[in-house]
């Protein structure tokens, strides 16, 4: 799925982390980006799973939406429905990674609409979310459920 062969990909992948281009805001969202994708597929951008492959970035974007779960970190667990956490949590974060790593450093998001991304992927897991959370609590004695 992710072996397609295409070394402009690959070489920019190298050169936006870091080895040979400019620092500047649009590479670190393109890093934030693919930090992204490294937390939720467990695979880091020089992954010997590419092969003669595109990139991480490139890959989710094959995957995405329909073929998500294939790609995700398989240590990740999760109890709930499936579907919930691919609409909730794996697919808007796939969605925000991708974003910040367009080809084009003037079509990434900003560093402050990625911040209302996240804000609002919270804000809607908690709203599925919030009444386990309370029930939990009642479980614990009041207690955090993070500790």
């Amino acid at each position: 799925m992710c072996f397609t062969s295409n070394l402009m990909e690959s070489l920019q992948l190298l050169l936006e982390c870091g080895m040979g281009t400019t620092i500047s805001t649009e590479a670190d969202i393109f890093s934030y980006g693919v930090l992204l994708l490294e937390i939720l597929t467990g695979r880091r951008p020089t992954d010997n799973s590419f092969h003669d492959a595109t990139s991480l970035p490139k890959c989710v974007e094959m995957a995405y939406p329909e073929k998500l779960l294939e790609i995700m970190d398989p240590t990740m667990s999760h109890n709930g429905e499936e579907k919930d956490i691919i609409d909730l949590f794996i697919a808007p974060i796939s969605r925000l990674g991708l974003a910040c790593c367009r080809d084009s450093p003037r079509q990434r998001m900003k560093m402050g609409e990625v911040v209302k991304e996240l804000n609002a992927i919270k804000t809607r897991w908690e709203h599925k979310f919030n009444h386990l959370l309370i029930h939990k609590d009642d479980d614990t004695h009041g207690a955090h459920p993070l500790g």
